[in-house]
């Protein structure tokens, strides 16, 4: 683990908390689930956690050297692999140029992972699993076996002639280098103690996040680093990537926190917590729990604005320590 986020907790694990807040419930997101737990030092450094950022410079040629990380464009895919069906490429990335910002130690030290994503834009009544799912591929053979591969005509085609919320066209009609930054964040929320309470203060300010914020700042100053409390993928790139051509803001990001656009946390934590403190009735809390049900127990590896909403990967740890990509999940978010 790189000494930032090492040195950052063992900071975390001797700092004196206020009394007002040490040993109060908060809630803890740790794999895509939440948990209530108290407030001690070995909580607070154990919710902090890294979070890789991606800016984009444009390019005007797709032209970069086989087996460089992009994104958009069209991709190096090793020769005699299939495309994945009916999908789009979104980025690819040489895990040998991420090791250095890969904090947590959990992606393989080299090789290629690729993302892409399948032009499916529909809405089960059931589950947002299904929409546009996001696809991850790994390759750890030679660069030479690399071929820069254009897109199958049938998906230009379709892309070109049908409509598409998700402006599929512009994945290949643009392509950008990627720069990477470490951002740290605490993947910590203030507890509320009835339901009505988490619906109207979900976002406003409380006394855990005025601590956060302020402690933040204080480890940004401390380990020259950046650390926050909001997602850093709604926040605005660093000044030293306005000059690029960045991609839209929370575009794509590795690592970090899903972006939930619409109830899933709402509805989450209600399922474990709050259960009969809300005066919807079962059918809406049924049919709402299973349509925002978030994966469990799964590590936020990709995601991806498009349309209206996110579209985020989860991966299970187990998978991704024995480099097993083709079990991953994709959950989308918004409208």
């Amino acid at each position: 683990m790189d000494n930032v986020l090492k040195n950052a907790r063992q900071f975390l694990l001797d700092y004196k908390l206020p009394e007002a807040l040490a040993g109060s419930d908060v809630l803890y997101y740790h794999d895509t689930d939440y948990h209530k737990i108290q407030l001690n030092n070995e909580a607070l450094a154990n919710a902090l956690r890294n979070e890789i950022l991606l800016y984009g410079k444009k390019l005007e040629k797709d032209a970069l050297p086989l087996g460089s990380s992009k994104i958009y464009g069209e991709p190096h895919w090793p020769e005699g692999w299939n495309w994945p069906s009916n999908s789009y490429f979104i980025a690819q990335f040489n895990l040998a140029e991420v090791q250095t910002y890969d904090w947590e130690q959990v992606l393989p030290q080299k090789g290629m992972l690729y993302f892409f994503q399948e032009d499916d834009y529909s809405f089960p009544d059931s589950t947002y699993d299904a929409v546009s799912p996001l696809k991850a591929f790994y390759y750890q053979g030679s660069k030479k076996q690399l071929v820069q591969t254009p897109y199958p005509k049938y998906i230009k085609d379709k892309a070109e002639k049908e409509h598409s919320d998700y402006d599929f066209k512009s994945v290949f009609k643009a392509v950008y280098q990627p720069y990477f930054k470490n951002y740290l964040n605490f993947f910590m929320h203030t507890w509320y103690a009835n339901y009505d309470d988490l619906l109207s203060g979900f976002d406003e300010e409380s006394d855990l996040n005025i601590f956060l914020e302020d402690l933040a700042q204080t480890i940004s100053k401390k380990f020259d680093c950046t650390c926050g409390v909001e997602a850093a993928s709604v926040n605005e790139p660093p000044e030293e990537f306005w000059d690029l051509g960045r991609l839209d803001k929370h575009e794509l990001s590795l690592f970090g926190m899903p972006f939930f656009c619409q109830m899933e946390a709402y509805n989450h934590i209600d399922r474990i917590y709050y259960e009969g403190m809300d005066e919807r009735s079962e059918t809406e809390k049924q049919k709402q729990a299973e349509i925002y049900k978030i994966p469990e127990n799964k590590i936020f590896l990709f995601g991806r604005a498009c349309g209206e909403g996110h579209s985020n990967l989860f991966i299970e740890r187990r998978d991704l320590e024995q480099l097993k990509f083709d079990n991953t999940e994709s959950w989308y978010s918004g409208g």
